[in-house]
């Protein structure tokens, strides 16, 4: 790529990949009053144009082809027909699959698999955790979805296919308050965190002097499953899945990914130009930032970054956010980076995956929307250094 360079307006200390305040956008009218003894007169502020959300249309050069802007034209109509089937669509979430009656449990080899004793008591599922997160560690699509049934079966394949996309290598399941858990009627609804470590998830460099040292993070996001309860509490079967608090990007729809050496860029299928499109800027910021740190400090232990892009402000209101309340945020943010759960420590968990309680995170994934964008290339790298 040739020499990697930081913004001219950055300062010299190792920046923080996260979403910065925004300037005043109007500086008003009135100026700082001259003082005649000061031997010098403040100038007038400049103008900035006040932001535009969601952003205007780019006015088209004079320069591009009458036949690129219609083909733009059909593009954009193309577009607006897409959003307007995805709204359609996203008016059924994957988890809204209509409830089933209780799965046909098959006995496994291990021996587990059989009925309760009695319908009530203390769910541990210290069998059904396990055999998930071997399942996970190797990516053995087939056992896992062997302890999943029902209206959980389409929202977990997606979170499967996306995380294909995402380049994972492992993943974590854990039981979020495992302690008393009861269940009756051979049911009971628990909470849990699912997460991957993807080509994006920092991976702490075996040689750094960092707690999580030769470790990688698998960012969790926190769900809520139905599970129909065998063996007396020890396992069972999944048959309800759906994210808790915020939804994150992989839950609701189908992704593309392009993945760099330190930056993966990803958003849904129908805005593949735009992933394509920010990909190249995304891998100089994530270049950039590496190697100030590996400068500043001598280890970069933040060294691969995950990014989502999209265009389309409700879509960017939607991720790691409860878009139903957007009260305190900023309208026209350009992007913000959000720290992610870990899971915590499960049986039969792949020991390369760093846990932790709630205070400890997985690093952090940042979203880029129109306002990001609106301006070219070159502003959104500023975006994603920051």
């Amino acid at each position: 790529m040739g020499e990697v360079r930081g913004p001219s307006q950055h300062a010299p200390n190792p920046p923080v990949m996260q979403y910065g305040g925004h300037l005043s956008t109007d500086p008003g009218s009135g100026h700082l009053p001259l003082d005649p003894g000061a031997g010098y007169s403040y100038r007038p502020p400049p103008h900035y144009p006040p932001p535009v959300f969601p952003p205007p249309p780019h006015r088209p050069r004079q320069h591009t082809p009458g036949w690129a802007w219609a083909l733009i034209t059909v593009l954009v109509v193309a577009v607006v027909v897409m959003g307007a089937v995805t709204v359609v669509e996203q008016q059924r979430r994957p988890w809204d699959a209509e409830p089933t009656s209780p799965p046909t449990v098959t006995q496994g080899e291990d021996g587990y698999g059989q009925p309760n004793t009695t319908p009530n008591g203390q769910f541990t599922g210290e069998h059904l955790i396990t055999r998930l997160n071997e399942a996970l560690a190797a990516r053995d699509r087939e056992t896992f979805f062997s302890y999943v049934d029902g209206a959980a079966v389409e929202p977990l394949q997606l979170w499967w296919d996306n995380m294909e996309v995402l380049g994972w290598t492992t993943g974590a399941i854990s039981l979020q308050a495992p302690q008393g858990s009861d269940y009756a009627d051979d049911t009971i609804t628990q909470q849990v965190l699912l997460g991957a470590v993807t080509a994006g998830s920092p991976q702490i460099p075996a040689d750094s002097s960092h707690p999580d040292a030769g470790l990688s993070y698998a960012p969790a996001n926190l769900y809520q499953v139905t599970i129909h309860v065998t063996d007396d509490g020890a396992s069972g079967v999944i048959t309800g899945w759906e994210p808790q608090r915020e939804t994150a990007p992989w839950d609701l729809e189908p992704l593309y990914a392009v993945i760099e050496e330190h930056a993966v860029v990803a958003g849904y299928a129908d805005e593949r130009e735009v992933v394509d499109r920010t990909a190249g800027a995304a891998e100089e910021a994530a270049q950039w930032v590496t190697q100030t740190y590996q400068r500043e400090t001598g280890t970069a232990n933040t060294n691969r970054f995950l990014t989502f892009v999209t265009e389309v402000p409700d879509r960017f209101n939607s991720w790691f956010i409860d878009s139903a309340d957007l009260t305190g945020w900023i309208s026209d943010r350009a992007g913000t980076m959000f720290p992610q759960h870990r899971p915590l420590d499960a049986p039969g968990l792949d020991a390369q995956i760093a846990t932790g309680n709630r205070m400890a995170n997985a690093g952090g994934i940042l979203t880029v929307g129109p306002t990001g964008l609106q301006y070219g290339i070159a502003e959104a790298t500023d975006t994603l250094v920051h």
